[in-house]
């Protein structure tokens, strides 16, 4: 009975989806889109995330082969409040919607909405160290139900110069 009661419930979140593929197409080469969310430090369930940014790059330089990614750029809250910034460049699979770190660095999720947020899935990624640097990685993982699903609404150009 309980699943019968869920089942409009979620064929509604599929319905609102939209693929990644036609973000990347809204974005041309050296027009990105923008998106980003900051987090309260009133939240009921507080994320270790303070602000985090988003810029959905797609350089068609090469039609053939183009280059599509995102760059993550976020601020975690440290040791009294303090907050230290981090940039993770994640090449994007437009058939799969995931984008993924090199070396094995993890990767997320990623699809738009119709409300034009877009929606990260993170799966736990490396944003420090990684790829043979002598520090050991430090990765983001996500605290279920708090930031492990982010969705980020739409910002101007501008607040993705990363």
């Amino acid at each position: 009975m309980f699943l019968l009661a869920l089942f409009p419930l979620l064929a509604h979140a599929s319905a609102d989806k939209i693929p990644l593929s036609a973000i990347f197409a809204q974005a041309s080469h050296g027009q990105p889109l923008c998106f980003g969310r900051e987090f309260s430090s009133s939240e009921p369930k507080r994320s270790q995330i303070k602000t985090i940014r988003a810029k959905v790059v797609s350089d068609k330089t090469d039609p053939a082969h183009p280059n599509n990614y995102l760059e993550i750029e976020l601020s975690l809250r440290g040791e009294k409040e303090f907050y230290k910034i981090y940039r993770a460049y994640l090449p994007c699979n437009l058939a799969t919607e995931q984008c993924t770190m090199e070396c094995e660095g993890g990767s997320v999720r990623a699809w738009g909405q119709k409300n034009g947020a877009l929606q990260i899935k993170n799966e736990s990624f490396v944003i420090e160290g990684g790829c043979g640097a002598s520090k050991k990685p430090k990765y983001l993982t996500p605290a279920p139900g708090v930031d492990d699903v982010l969705q980020l609404t739409p910002l101007p150009r501008d607040f993705c110069q990363l």
